[in-house]
């Protein structure tokens, strides 16, 4: 048994002193170092997000985004597209290539113009992308609702009688429980009793009365409180009125 241990114990010993020291390894100094193109991308967008909110059907919105050189060299840009482009966002007459000059000359900066079309009811995003670019992008929003209230207009100084036509679209009634003006002006008036049903796939033509005041806002807010067993982020409950000179 003893010998059993010598001999175990010289082994070890043996390979403890073949073994090199993980210092003596030569070491791979290499190293490869890449710039992140999230923290200095090439080119810098504002807005990078742009939400328009509610677009009612059958109307459109246009919105531009800025492009700027971040480098001290030109700076182009080949190509550029929307990546679903099928959720009624469009490019207003693309024109590629853009030719950005070096950061803080009067031609390192470029406009891009865009259309939002409202068409069918729901909620929409495209992101615009860029040629050879993983970042930087920009993402738009909107929502094309399935009950709304037209804006109205009053003329300045003449007292008046308008309707606000409110469209359900959907296939649910909707109930307009209260009403109220934003900012309390007192120169507008409903003339209709609460609440209002609005049967669906119907329209409802809402009264409001105009006395002008003096030293009363320009414009002001009516907004609706609704319940209905439609998807309220597809509701929008607010009707704009502004007075005109």
């Amino acid at each position: 048994m003893g010998i059993i241990k010598y001999i175990l114990s010289a082994f070890l010993l043996i390979c403890l002193i073949a073994c090199q020291s993980p210092l003596s390894v030569p070491a791979n100094r290499d190293v490869e170092i890449k710039d992140d193109p999230f923290l200095n991308p090439p080119i810098l967008v504002s807005p990078s997000y742009i939400n328009l909110g509610f677009v009612h059907p059958d109307s459109q919105i246009t919105f531009s985004i800025e492009l700027q050189n971040n480098l001290d060299k030109n700076y182009i840009i080949w190509d550029y597209n929307l990546f679903f482009n099928k959720n009624h966002f469009s490019i207003i007459d693309k024109s590629i290539p853009i030719i950005l000059e070096p950061k803080g000359n009067d031609n390192s900066k470029a406009v891009i113009n865009f259309a939002f079309s409202a068409n069918k009811t729901g909620f929409y995003q495209d992101t615009l992308v860029f040629a050879n670019l993983i970042y930087p992008i920009a993402l738009f929003e909107a929502t094309i609702p399935n009950f709304f209230i037209d804006n109205i207009f009053f003329q300045k100084d003449i007292s008046s009688i308008k309707s606000a036509k409110i469209h359900n679209l959907s296939e649910s009634n909707v109930i307009i429980s209260q009403a109220y003006f934003l900012n309390n002006s007192k120169s507008f008036t409903i003339l209709d009793s609460l609440p209002i049903t609005i049967n669906r796939n119907s329209n409802y033509y809402l009264q409001i009365s105009y006395n002008p005041i003096n030293n009363e806002l320009t414009e002001d807010k009516l907004i609706f409180e609704l319940n209905g067993q439609i998807d309220k982020k597809l509701m929008d409950s607010v009707c704009k009125i502004t007075i005109i000179k």
